[in-house]
């Protein structure tokens, strides 16, 4: 009888241990003239560092006419590429691969031309093959976050210039 009630036992361990280790959501954020037309979207997970780049980004177009909607990479799907002039994708390589659901996502949109892809990854060689995409490699240290931020902030003002 106890021997029956082992299995059960390990499911119930291994499902605590999983929900433990879930990773958090990004909190939506929205900030600006939302009726501006050079509105960008920064799609990212939490992370110390992917958060600390989010924040040296928008700090560095402090006083600028934007509008910001930070979302969890989770909704991503959920917004139309269209209604942004930029869309800055913060995301982790997986078995050296890019993240399944931004790599579904970049399949499905037709206008590349205005997404930005950041990959954190062990390897700073690695790098994205979505052809037409925008796309870097950067170490998930808090050396590289200004030098990041400014990689993001140089790609989103290009973007912004060739449409203005």
């Amino acid at each position: 009888m106890a021997r029956r009630g082992l299995p059960i036992l390990f499911v119930l361990a291994a499902v605590i241990a999983l929900s433990g280790c879930a990773s958090k959501r990004v909190e939506t954020v929205e900030f600006g003239d939302p009726r501006t037309s050079f509105r960008i979207l920064i799609a990212t997970e939490q992370s110390e560092f992917k958060q600390a780049v989010t924040a040296e980004v928008v700090r560095r177009f402090d006083g600028a006419a934007l509008f910001f909607k930070i979302i969890d990479l989770r909704e991503l799907e959920s917004e139309a590429v269209d209604a942004y002039a930029a869309v800055v994708i913060m995301n982790t390589c997986f078995a050296w691969k890019m993240n399944p659901r931004v790599q579904a996502f970049l399949e499905s949109t037709a206008v590349k031309t205005k997404i930005i892809v950041m990959t954190t990854a062990g390897d700073p060689n690695w790098h994205t093959e979505t052809a037409g995409i925008d796309a870097f490699t950067a170490a998930s240290s808090p050396a590289d976050v200004t030098r990041t931020a400014e990689k993001i902030r140089t790609r989103v003002q290009a973007i912004i210039d060739a449409a203005a």
